[in-house]
């Protein structure tokens, strides 16, 4: 096997709820309709950049043989955890903003977009329906503003990345239509098995559940919205940490292993543009350092803000993500007034996916993470994201540095 057995008993530590990072926090915000202190579910993927080998696999909730062998129904009739299920590599969810650096890359590759130029963020897409394909900053709580405001300026591609402006993003994936959007993802390895060994594998969808993934059935709509990751299209954590490695080599994809067979890795050159990777990268860059646009940058709490991504000496490039999921139901759920279902869970898949290095250095690893249900991607996968790179540095992968952080630690 690729997995170093520490990094992932490491791993598989930090996405326990019992380490502390795993469950609904106060400062995560007041949309999470569950309790403080609620566990929550997840996967993570680290993945070597330069080799495809996947280092850690991890999914959460696990569960022992024991278990399985003394008392399976615990495990099989647990319809909340599913803990059958590797998450990591077999669950289908949604990518959320996660995917736009890879929209903005196809884009120019393709000629919907050219890069340098332009576009405005109003705030909501269609002059006439405030109400619908809106940035996430067109709320109440931020004032309805936009990010042409924020900026000073209409939006460039580094720009729309660093801010993950919703509104340069449905413009992208209406301009890249089905075919187009279809073939950047594919590109990417969306649809996908690599034949890993370890159990079933997803392997990532695009357009309908009877879809060639060519794009065919996505209608003019479906491919706005999947601009920003939502719509018809569903992968897996090792999709997109794959995807970002692909980045990292400037377009070299290199097909991710688990089982080492010492045979050479399987690399695939893809005809993406680079001068848009290092475009993406830069927005990648922004969205954890510019401190007054970047997404993943700090979590305010009432002592006012502290960084989600704190190791010193060591460079970050990455990219959170709220994914719209689809509401859970239990059997024979319980009904509101209206008579309506009441879901277990419901709301937005918590992402991030980051790129590690030694500062100065090249991206070395690829880590991306995602909390069902957990919201904010930043509030919730970022802390989780930074337990890992720090989980690498001990492990002895990455070298520690001498930037000052701050303690979002448990």
């Amino acid at each position: 096997l690729t997995l170093d057995i520490n990094l992932q008993a490491r791993v598989q530590a930090i996405l326990d709820p019992r380490f502390d990072l795993a469950m609904v926090h106060p400062y995560q915000g007041t949309e999470l309709a569950l309790p403080v202190g609620t566990p929550l579910n997840g996967a993570a993927v680290v993945l070597d950049i330069d080799s495809g080998q996947v280092l850690a696999l991890v999914t959460s909730p696990s569960f022992s043989r024991q278990t399985l062998r003394e008392r399976p129904d615990e495990i099989i009739d647990d319809r909340l955890n599913n803990p059958l299920v590797n998450r990591a590599i077999a669950a289908p969810y949604p990518p959320g903003s996660i995917i736009k650096p890879l929209t903005l890359v196809g884009a120019d590759t393709l000629g919907a977009y050219t890069l340098g130029d332009r576009i405005e963020c109003t705030g909501h897409l269609l002059p006439d329906r405030p109400g619908i394909l809106r940035c996430w900053i067109f709320r109440d709580r931020f004032g309805l503003t936009n990010h042409s405001i924020r900026f000073g300026h209409d939006l460039d591609g580094i720009d729309a990345i660093t801010a993950s402006c919703n509104i340069f993003f449905y413009t992208i994936g209406r301009r890249l239509g089905g075919a187009g959007i279809a073939q950047v993802l594919r590109d990417f390895g969306v649809g996908e098995r690599w034949n890993l060994g370890v159990g079933a594998e997803f392997p990532g969808s695009i357009g309908g559940h009877n879809s060639n993934n060519d794009g065919s059935d996505i209608t003019p709509f479906d491919a706005t919205i999947m601009g920003m990751g939502q719509g018809p299209i569903s992968w897996t954590p090792l999709h997109a940490a794959n995807a970002y490695a692909t980045l990292a080599r400037m377009g070299v994809a290199i097909t991710p292993r688990v089982i080492d067979d010492s045979s050479p890795p399987e690399i695939h050159e893809t005809s993406f543009d680079r001068r848009a990777i290092v475009a993406a990268l830069e927005g990648l860059d922004g969205v954890i350092n510019n401190a007054e646009q970047g997404t993943a940058h700090h979590i305010t709490l009432e002592t006012g803000r502290e960084p989600i991504f704190n190791i010193p000496g060591i460079h970050y490039w990455g990219k959170t993500g709220t994914a719209q999921a689809p509401p859970l139901f239990l059997d024979d759920p319980p009904l509101d007034a209206e008579g309506n279902p009441i879901p277990i869970r419901a709301g937005d898949h918590a992402w991030v996916t980051i790129l590690v290095g030694a500062e100065g250095d090249r991206p070395r690893f690829a880590i991306s993470v995602i909390m069902e249900y957990g919201g904010s991607g930043g509030k919730v996968a970022g802390p989780i994201a930074n337990q890992i790179v720090r989980a690498l540095i001990d492990e002895g992968y990455l070298r520690e540095g001498n930037r000052t952080g701050g303690n979002l630690t448990p």
